[in-house]
């Protein structure tokens, strides 16, 4: 048995079982879930071609990390016992704004140039005391694709 990329591969004699990456994704949401002790959100929608990579979890927020033609996604999600201080600090600038159905909000989309030119694209959601951020280097209407498909885990 050897793990690549989060895929699992195991070989029997002449049989080869491939656990698709689909399977951990859904493995580190019920584990972040657990560990956070709180309703979490999803990325119900993926592009074809990204695949989950792998995540981390640590005392109160967690990282997931999804890539796509050689570029990443990162989706952090956390909570803290004072929403107040709850700050985000950043040099991006509002996009636009997209209506999520799902979390029956709009939801600004944020974009900086970084020092090789790329575009990162970002979202920052903020709910009581919970939190997720959703960033990369990707095409901005692929990104709006995956907001508007941003949902509660398990809904």
């Amino acid at each position: 048995t050897y793990v690549t990329q989060n895929i699992k591969i195991n070989l029997f004699k002449s049989f080869t079982i491939i656990i698709d990456s689909k399977d951990e994704e859904k493995k580190a949401y019920e584990q972040i879930q657990e560990e956070l002790k709180t309703k979490i959100l999803e990325l119900s929608y993926l592009p074809e071609g990204m695949i989950f990579s792998r995540y981390e979890i640590w005392k109160r927020k967690s990282m997931m990390e999804f890539i796509v033609n050689d570029h990443k996604l990162f989706f952090y999600q956390g909570v803290n016992d004072r929403p107040s201080s709850l700050s985000y600090v950043s040099d991006m600038r509002e996009l636009e704004k997209v209506y999520n159905e799902y979390l029956d909000q709009e939801i600004s989309i944020y974009q900086r140039q970084l020092d090789k030119g790329e575009i990162e694209i970002s979202v920052r959601l903020v709910s009581g005391n919970q939190y997720a951020l959703l960033y990369g280097i990707i095409d901005e209407e692929v990104f709006k694709q995956i907001v508007y498909g941003i949902k509660l885990y398990g809904e």
